[in-house]
């Protein structure tokens, strides 16, 4: 799936899809609008789906890694997805948490997100083994793009 980026600042967002926290000022750098992106999992929680995206940045104070940014901010250009997996993550053992703080209804994507609850929560804390398999699997996907 490959995305095209509209905008990276939450006035592109409808009041009802902000999260906790953010409102017209917020920046969702370094998204780049123009740039596409490929999309490595899906979110889904109540006010909209989040796409895991990696934006390459040359910002030094930004620490590099893929991360969950609104869908609203993108248009498809490719919908293909690969063979993905679905979590639903309030029935999954080790998401539960993501449903019941978070809404987070499901996550679609590859084997390691959807199935490794460590996998999820280290690509966020930019834990280095876990940056290593996101880094593998999205080879694999770009491959496919």
């Amino acid at each position: 799936m490959q995305v095209l980026c509209n905008a990276n600042t939450g006035s592109y967002l409808p009041k009802h899809a902000r999260r906790l926290g953010e409102g017209k000022e917020t920046s969702f750098l370094p998204l780049k609008v123009g740039e596409k992106y490929g999309v490595y999992g899906l979110k889904f929680r109540p006010s909209g789906v989040d796409y895991l995206v990696y934006p390459v940045a040359h910002d030094p104070h930004w620490i590099h890694g893929p991360s969950w940014k609104p869908a609203l901010l993108f248009q498809v250009i490719d919908p293909a997805i690969p063979p993905w997996r679905l979590c639903l993550t309030e029935q999954q053992a080790g998401y539960e948490p993501l449903f019941l703080q978070y809404g987070i209804t499901a996550l679609i994507g590859y084997d390691e997100l959807v199935s490794n609850p460590a996998h999820y929560d280290g690509i966020l804390d930019r834990d280095q083994e876990e940056l290593h398999k996101f880094f593998v699997e999205k080879v694999k996907i770009d491959q496919l793009l």
